[in-house]
């Protein structure tokens, strides 16, 4: 079995090298795109086994990304995770709905979300 490879959807580049660098450390194979629209592009071309999605990215917002990443993927969709900077419940609720498997809150300690990540691996 190889690596299992990662789809990081942030529109922030020095957490996207942040993550790549944690994500690669722990043996993954990781892409970065900083819009969502470049994110449902590369998963209908490539294998992706989990995307970690941005909430809040101008082009496309991270909720509408899931659904559309969902809708386009056929019988074995990547698994979500859905992050975010705000603290607001409704916005867990809501990545629920539109199908995300987890929801992370970022903070300075990225690790929660590299393990979110291992868990649905």
């Amino acid at each position: 079995m190889g690596r299992k490879n990662i789809l990081l959807i942030d529109d922030n580049p020095t957490e996207l090298n942040i993550l790549k660098s944690l994500f690669e450390h722990e043996g993954y194979e990781t892409v970065c795109v900083e819009t969502c629209s470049e994110g449902v592009k590369y998963i209908k071309s490539s294998k992706v086994d989990i995307a970690v999605i941005d909430t809040l990215v101008p082009d496309i917002n991270g909720f509408e990304t899931c659904r559309m990443i969902l809708e386009s993927s056929g019988v074995t969709p990547p698994k979500i995770v859905m992050i975010t900077s705000s603290i607001d419940a409704t916005d867990a609720v809501k990545a629920r709905r539109m199908g995300a498997d987890d929801y992370v809150v970022k903070t300075q300690d990225f690790l929660i979300l590299v393990e979110a990540v291992k868990k649905l691996l």
